[in-house]
């Protein structure tokens, strides 16, 4: 990889210098603002400002789309940033790095988020209290699984390391 001073002087060069599949943390001096390409403000700003203003008990939802490498990532990751600079617990999860897309079902990705939610709690030294993790078991267990499933998720969960173990649903 050429120096990171030194500015790419071919296309190929240009490519090299960058990996497309990997996004941008907010605040990279790397990023650029392509807002007026776009013919609109800031979309992180924009959507930030959405997620501000949305009255509680109220839902914000997006939906960010382009092809690939075209920076939707880039743009969640500066959201995040902005979020987190107003206080919000945000959780960043990239599905497509973390499950197999051939082979996934919507268990696998509700699993896949409260893994993410635990392990950005922890990491931001949050202490959930065992009454909200009981509450939540409860509501996964009457309004998402099957006897089947239960049996699943747990088996999954003891062998997980990290996790140690588990709570009975």
């Amino acid at each position: 990889m050429p120096d990171a001073r030194e500015l790419p002087r071919t296309v190929d060069a240009a490519y090299g210098a960058v990996d497309p599949d990997v996004p941008l943390e907010a605040g990279d001096p790397r990023y650029v603002d392509l807002s007026s390409a776009r013919g609109d403000e800031n979309l992180a700003a924009n959507i930030a400002r959405g997620i501000q203003l949305t009255p509680e008990g109220r839902w914000c939802c997006q939906l960010v789309t382009g092809h690939r490498g075209s920076g939707k990532s880039t743009e969640l990751k500066c959201l995040q940033g902005r979020l987190d600079q107003a206080g919000f617990f945000t959780v960043y999860l990239d599905i497509e790095g973390t499950l197999d897309l051939a082979d996934v079902e919507y268990l696998d990705v509700l699993v896949a988020v409260a893994r993410a939610l635990d392990e950005t709690a922890r990491a931001k030294k949050l202490r959930i209290s065992d009454k909200l993790v009981e509450a939540i078991g409860d509501w996964f267990a009457e309004t998402v699984l099957t006897k089947e499933e239960r049996r699943d998720v747990d088996l999954t969960l003891q062998s997980d390391e990290r996790i140690g173990p588990t709570r009975e649903f």
